[in-house]
């Protein structure tokens, strides 16, 4: 479609859900907003984006595995190693696959520890307020 190149149009309402080309743009800008030891959580379902950042993944839950054992698991190792930086989903396929707990989480550390920095290409990106390197 006309303009799906556009960053900034998938950051208005509605959200529309990006196409490979844009997942993959994502990936390189936050790949070149990074460095290699930062962390990239990409919330929800982002294994794609997150292959292309070329960045770990605090949690081997990098896709939302929604079973009380793989949430324990991401939940604690969120904790142990908080990001560097979290991208959250502004398209309505987030609210509606990945569980409330999960959402509320992800959501409750960027409160505490982050602060809002830029939406690209249907994410807000959000940057952690210190670096805490164990």
């Amino acid at each position: 479609a006309a303009g799906t190149d556009n960053a900034a149009s998938y950051c208005q309402e509605p959200y529309l859900k990006q196409d490979d080309a844009s997942l993959k743009k994502l990936g390189y800008w936050v790949k070149s907003n990074t460095t290699e030891r930062d962390k990239v959580l990409v919330a929800g379902f982002g294994a794609q984006v997150q292959v292309y950042t070329e960045r770990l993944s605090p949690s081997i839950y990098f896709n939302a595995t929604q079973t009380r054992m793989a949430k324990e698991v991401f939940f604690h190792d969120l904790l142990l190693n908080q990001p560097n930086m979290i991208l959250v989903p502004l398209f309505p396929d987030y609210t509606q696959n990945v569980d409330p707990d999960m959402r509320s989480f992800v959501n409750g550390l960027i409160a505490k520890d982050y602060y809002f920095d830029s939406c690209e290409y249907g994410y807000g990106i959000y940057q952690i307020k210190h670096l805490n390197y164990k």
